[in-house]
């Protein structure tokens, strides 16, 4: 029986503007963070959203 691996936490990211770079949220998991970044995006602003793994997780 093979066991998965647990959730990595991950990070969602925003550019804004200016280039200015700034953590919104942290999340249990990849599929979490991807989720809010696709709320975030579908909201039409013009600041660049993604997600990416906490440092040392």
């Amino acid at each position: 029986m093979a066991r998965e691996a647990a959730p990595v936490p991950h990070k969602v990211m925003r550019q804004d503007d200016n280039g200015q770079v700034f953590e919104v949220a942290r999340c249990a998991s990849e599929e979490e963070a991807e989720a809010m970044v696709a709320r975030f995006t579908a909201r039409g602003h013009k600041q660049f959203y993604w997600a990416e793994p906490v440092a040392g997780s």
